[in-house]
């Protein structure tokens, strides 16, 4: 991305035109209850202060950006924006319902004639409420993140209220259409009346996720596995921070310089920072491969336990190691010194998936 430059969700609903925003996007009247419990993510400083209209903002976006689907989760749905003008310039939309419903009895109000319920009533509100709270905390981590290279970086988030917009409908049944076996959930309109309530967290595109990296080579596999770790690494000590969901699929990759494919000879790699290709806190490795950490589960626990980020590690590390095969790839046109160098990497990465199981804390017996 070219920072500082991209055109962004944020351009057209930024902070200091609020009240610009209200006519452009449409008033929304929320209720007493709803402002309440929004009221602690609309504060945050990265967050838009109001909420709009659902079919506006997605009107607004799409009149800049074609929009195709890109993924799902239980939780939210994910919208890649490729901006109609500047090919350079895509993001990733990120769109989570809230569910903001207070339709169980409260225990005043119960009259404490049902212990049973009462404890259900009560675990129904703190699921209720966890949603705004979880993509608060997230907003948080994200924040904090921002300053550390090789973790997605926010453009900007917002409250939205309404219907799907047709436009992005129509990505959502291109996504159907061409990924049957990826889209499993539902259709917005069988999900979702048109008061629902979303965040939207806008982020850059960071590529396809480690699940997609068929026959990864030995620099690949290498690269993705050192990189993923030193990026853990910095971030386990400066914040204390543990992923704790470090997924396949949480992991992104792409090509550091475009067009160059994700393995490059060495003469190409020995120029990026001659030729002002790359920042100075770009990792540098074997292969073409830039990798960016997301989706990251917040921490729950009250105790700093970094071993599980040793054992996600070793997960990732078995994954591709399964996905690149029982032999290591050598890079087409390789030397016999560099076919050499790809065997000795491959069987050090092997000795390290090694060591983490048999050091591993939860194996018994």
């Amino acid at each position: 991305m070219h920072e500082g430059t991209a055109t962004t969700t944020a351009a057209a609903f930024s902070r200091p035109t609020s009240q610009d925003l209200h006519h452009r996007a449409g008033s929304i009247h929320l209720s007493p209850s709803e402002q309440r419990q929004l009221a602690p993510l609309l504060s945050h400083p990265s967050v838009h202060p109001t909420v709009v209209s659902f079919p506006a903002f997605s009107a607004r976006v799409l009149s800049k950006f074609h929009v195709r689907k890109s993924g799902e989760g239980s939780f939210s749905e994910c919208l890649l924006l490729k901006h109609k003008e500047n090919a350079w310039d895509v993001a990733v939309l990120k769109i989570i319902p809230f569910d903001l419903s207070e339709s169980s009895p409260t225990l005043d109000n119960d009259n404490g004639n049902n212990d049973s319920n009462n404890k259900q009533d009560k675990e129904e509100s703190t699921i209720t409420n966890s949603t705004v709270s979880a993509v608060l905390r997230e907003i948080r981590v994200l924040s904090a993140l921002s300053a550390h290279h090789g973790f997605a970086a926010v453009r900007s988030c917002h409250v939205v209220q309404g219907a799907w917009h047709q436009g992005f409908l129509q990505a959502y049944h291109a996504f159907r259409n061409d990924h049957p076996d990826l889209a499993l959930n539902p259709l917005p309109s069988e999900r979702w009346d048109d008061r629902m309530i979303y965040g939207v967290i806008e982020m850059d595109n960071a590529g396809s996720d480690l699940e997609q990296l068929a026959r990864p080579s030995a620099f690949q596999v290498y690269d993705a596995f050192w990189m993923t770790a030193v990026l853990l690494a910095v971030v386990e000590r400066a914040l204390e921070f543990e992923h704790r969901d470090l997924h396949m699929s949480n992991i992104l990759y792409r090509e550091r310089i475009p067009g160059q494919g994700l393995d490059i000879s060495h003469d190409v790699v020995s120029r990026i920072g001659v030729a002002g290709v790359a920042q100075p806190d770009v990792l540098l490795g074997l292969s073409n491969i830039k990798i960016t950490i997301i989706d990251y589960t917040i921490n729950k626990w009250q105790a700093h336990l970094p071993m599980t980020t040793t054992l996600w590690l070793a997960h990732i590390l078995h994954e591709l190691l399964r996905q690149a095969g029982s032999r290591p790839r050598h890079v087409a046109g390789s030397s016999a010194q560099a076919k050499k160098l790809q065997t000795r990497m491959w069987k050090q990465l092997r000795e390290v998936l090694a060591t983490i199981d048999r050091d591993d804390p939860t194996q018994t017996g």
